[in-house]
């Protein structure tokens, strides 16, 4: 079962890749670091590029393909966290 704001494509082998989840605050490091809360994808946004919502309120969607690391700060401490986990992780393994 699929919802339009879930990740797919390269997108969700990324961040699979890196243990990260939607409203997880990281710092991706690529040509620069960003530091924000990944956000959920767009509804038919490209399979390549993750968006993160920085500090200073803006959205910023960065490729996959300059992305050289994810590092999790910290994760939200919510219930649905762990059930949205649970399915990203079988999504992965799919």
């Amino acid at each position: 079962m699929s919802d339009d704001t879930d990740y797919r494509g390269s997108a969700m082998e990324c961040l699979g890749k890196y243990d990260a989840f939607v409203g997880d605050s990281v710092a991706i490091i690529a040509d620069l670091t960003y530091s924000g809360i990944v956000m959920p994808a767009n509804p038919g946004s490209a399979d390549d590029k993750i968006v993160l919502k920085l500090g200073s309120g803006y959205n910023v969607s960065i490729s996959v393909d300059i992305i050289q690391d994810i590092q999790t700060i910290s994760v939200p401490e919510i219930d649905q966290s762990i059930e949205y986990r649970q399915k990203l992780i079988e999504k992965v393994v799919e």
